[in-house]
């Protein structure tokens, strides 16, 4: 009686916790503002001790043969933490 009780207990907590992971809402996949537009550098080490560069960067790359403007466009940071400004 006692292994018919673990078995359930293992398909209740088995199916509980696929139920959970189910029940997560998914974030839509970002949307390319342009396709032609890819980060092709990132440095995020600058002003550190001993860093290469004073300064943190990132470079964009234009894949395309159009102009593309950047208006409106950010970059946004977000600490370990999850803070971010």
């Amino acid at each position: 009686m006692s292994d018919l009780r673990s078995r359930f207990a293992s398909i209740v907590f088995t199916f509980a916790m696929v139920a959970t992971l189910l029940a997560v809402p998914q974030a839509p996949p970002a949307q390319a503002i342009s396709p032609d537009i890819v980060i092709s550098q990132v440095y995020g080490g600058g002003g550190n001790s001993g860093a290469v560069y004073t300064h943190d960067f990132i470079e964009l790359f234009n894949r395309g043969t159009s102009s593309v403007s950047l208006a409106g466009w950010s970059v946004q940071y977000a600490s370990a933490t999850g803070t971010g400004n």
